[in-house]
């Protein structure tokens, strides 16, 4: 015996076309689910989502925007019985810091 052993050969062509053949297949899922081409609109919202007359009128659009940044800024409860309040982030963000420094 001369002592020397022939490394185990790991059988890299039947890895490799399978690694080839489950990346195309999966490739191919991709393009099934998603779409292909344009006029997918895969991330676009359907036309019966959008508010026409935020398309057409742009004080409307403003004004809508400002309401919704009111509401966001306004402390209101959203479930009193549950003790859910809504805050501004930034009031929320001192009272948690608040809380976690009297620790």
């Amino acid at each position: 015996m001369s002592g020397a052993h022939a490394p185990d050969r790991f059988p890299s062509r039947p890895f490799y076309a399978g690694a080839g053949l489950f990346l195309v297949g999966f490739a191919a899922l991709l393009l099934a689910l998603y779409g292909v081409g344009a006029g997918a609109g895969v991330w676009e919202l359907p036309p019966a989502e959008l508010d026409p007359e935020l398309l057409q009128d742009r004080a409307a659009a403003q004004r809508r925007a400002a309401e919704q940044r009111a509401r966001l800024d306004e402390v209101r409860w959203v479930d009193r019985e549950a003790g859910w309040v809504s805050l501004p982030i930034e009031r929320a963000m001192r009272q948690i810091a608040a809380q976690e420094e009297r620790r």
